[in-house]
């Protein structure tokens, strides 16, 4: 997204949706954090299921690619990880445009095989 200054290329940002399923019903949140030196939000007490994320500005355009790390809060130890290509930056001449949605797959934890 062009991150409300559309003539502004160093300041976007990535936003995409990430399905995060437990087969353990009992688990309910978890949080999350990603390499490179940027943010992500929300990254804390996150229900399981489908959820946008927004990385920090700059984070469109660069071509860098970040690894997201999913950790169940009940069980520290629950982690996986999963990858969001930079997909460019967003058109400064349409500015309503978003920036195109980065392809990824979905992050299952298993819990001690359940």
């Amino acid at each position: 997204m062009d991150n409300g200054t559309p003539a502004l290329m160093t300041d976007n940002r990535i936003r995409f949706t990430a399905q995060i399923t437990n087969t353990n019903t009992s688990l309910a949140t978890y949080s999350v954090t990603i390499n490179g030196g940027t943010t992500i939000t929300p990254n804390t007490n996150v229900s399981y299921g489908t959820t946008q994320f927004t990385l920090g500005a700059g984070t469109a355009g660069g071509g860098a690619t970040f690894t997201v790390t999913v950790t169940d809060t009940a069980t520290p130890g629950c982690t996986q990880t999963f990858q969001i290509v930079d997909p460019g930056t967003c058109d400064p001449s349409t500015p309503t445009e978003e920036c195109p949605t980065p392809k990824c797959g979905t992050s299952t934890i298993l819990i001690n095989g359940n």
